[in-house]
Formats: C-alpha cells, structure tokens, sequence
C-alpha cells in the first residue's frame, strides 16, 4: 500500500468535515458510463449568486491511457480543459498528466498549460507540477513519506515571471501525522502562502458506522487570537440513511445533513445551517440556510 499524497494526508478528516452539506444551494449530479466505455459526469448548482455548471467525460483509450475534456462555469466565468493522464506499465507507480484550460473572464481569456508527474511507492510518494500561464511559469512540488504509523510531507511552490526574470517563492508547508490503524489519525500541518501563514491539527476517527473528524485552527501571525474549531460526526443509520452534523466556531455556525439512498440510481441530500456572525465584536441577526442536493447514477 503507497503513501498517500501531501495533500491527501488528512483528506479523510477535511472530506468528512467540508462535504455532505450543501446549504444555502439546490443542486443535481448525474454519473454515467463505464471504465470499458465512456464515463461522464453532469453537475450543476444554483446558489443566491449564480448557476454553476460542469459536464465532463472520460475515455479509457488503451492500456494506461485516459483521455478528459470538461466545460464548466463557476461564478459565470467559463471554464473549457482537456486533459491526458498516462501510467506506463514498465514505470509501476508513475503517472503523468498533462492538462490544458482556458478561462474567459470579462478582464480577458486565460489560457493555463500543466503537467503534473505522480510517483507512488510504498515508502514514499512524490507529485511536482509544472504549469505556464500569462508570461509566468509556476513550479509545485511535494513528498510524503511514511515509518510505520508515522506520516511526513512538505511542500513547495514557486513563481517565475519570464519577462522581468524575477523568481518568487509562493509558498511552503509541512504535515506530521499519526496513523495507528485506517479508523484512526492525526494530522498536524503549517503552511505559508500569498494569503497568509495557517496552522492547523485535525482528528479523525471511524468505528463501524460512525464517523467523527476535529479540526483547530491558529493564525501564526495572530498568537493571541482565539483559535478555530471545526467538528462534524456522521452515522450511518442503515444502508440506506446517513446523518451528519458540524459545528464551526469560527462563524459560528451549525450545520445538519440528511442523505437518503432513494433507489440504486438516485440518492436526495437535504441540508440546514444556522449562523450568527459576528461583526466588530458585536453578534448580528442569525441567518438560515437550506439546501438540496440530487445525485443521479445510470
């Protein structure tokens, strides 16, 4: 079994505590088709802003080989990609991928070309991104690592602006985690971007049908501020009925999520959220959101 990706260290707390709630939205997603085939996927969701859109399909062409092309529209700002992934089978473990997409925003088209090399072994795992867009040519490299229960990462990101030559580093970070058993772990991480410096521990722990994931987060440059607390549990209460709920500190908010398997082929997700946001310390009127989610298999 390989090491996950860095980013994918403590992708089972983030996924449980960030989806599943889809407030303040009315959405659908409809899947279809087969690896021996042509897959596709449809989505869209309406929100108080706008309509987002994405329809994409994928095709198995030979061995290895998988050919995607999307088109999409988030925020009403059209988005077309098309992308390539190869994993040799000389090579076990690499796979390479190699993207083109272009934005049309009302400022003018965005044309971005990536291509990213995935390598993932028992002990170690390793993924470096090269993408060029608009005279600037971005560099994205990060490894994991594992000992037994002991999960490491960092990571790297970097700029070059090609007309002035100037080198820019974007943008660091590193994740420590413990692992005892796949029901169990804890993750710690630092990252530093453009947006700022964040530091963040989560938990996450599964017994048969229950699920339950604690994420705090510190502002480095703000020591004497209070953290954020992030926490979400879902159970199963039988095959066909999940419930979750999640409480955020930070807005504060609360959030509850029902989601119903209709039939093999359609499954209804209903969503609440209630929040009293708090602005220049005082608490303003508490706001209500509901939202439905339909996903739909063929």
């Amino acid at each position: 079994m390989s090491v996950p990706t860095f980013k994918d260290l403590d992708k089972s707390a983030l996924e449980l505590i960030t989806k599943g709630f889809p407030t303040g939205t009315q959405g659908f997603e409809v899947e279809g088709g087969s690896a021996e085939t042509i897959k596709f996927k449809a989505t869209g969701t309406h929100t108080s802003e706008s309509l987002n859109s994405l329809f994409e399909t994928t095709k198995n062409c030979c061995p290895g080989m998988s050919f995607k092309v999307s088109a999409k529209a988030e925020k009403k700002v059209p988005v077309y990609a098309a992308e390539v992934t190869y994993e040799p089978k000389a090579m076990e473990g690499v796979k390479v991928t190699a993207s083109s997409e272009c934005k049309l925003p009302e400022s003018g088209e965005v044309n971005t070309q990536k291509v990213t090399v995935l390598v993932k072994k028992e002990k170690f795992t390793f993924e470096d991104t090269l993408s060029y867009s608009a005279g600037v040519a971005s560099f994205a490299a990060s490894l994991a690592v594992a000992h037994q229960s002991v999960q490491a990462g960092l990571s790297v990101a970097s700029t070059f602006t090609l007309a002035e030559k100037a080198f820019a580093l974007t943008g660091y970070g590193f994740k420590l985690g413990y692992v005892p058993c796949k029901s169990l772990s804890f993750v710690a991480l630092f990252d530093k971007t453009t947006k700022g410096m964040n530091a963040c521990t989560s938990l996450y722990y599964k017994k048969n049908a229950t699920e339950a994931a604690g994420q705090l987060c510190v502002d480095p440059a703000k020591p004497t501020a209070v953290p954020t607390f992030t926490a979400a549990l879902s159970h199963a209460v039988d095959d066909k009925t999940t419930v979750k709920a999640k409480l955020v500190t930070a807005t504060p908010a609360v959030a509850l999520s029902v989601k119903h398997q209709l039939s093999d082929a359609i499954s209804v997700t209903l969503a609440s959220e209630c929040a009293c946001p708090i602005k220049d310390g005082e608490k303003a009127a508490a706001t209500h959101k509901h939202g439905v989610a339909v996903n739909l298999k063929l």
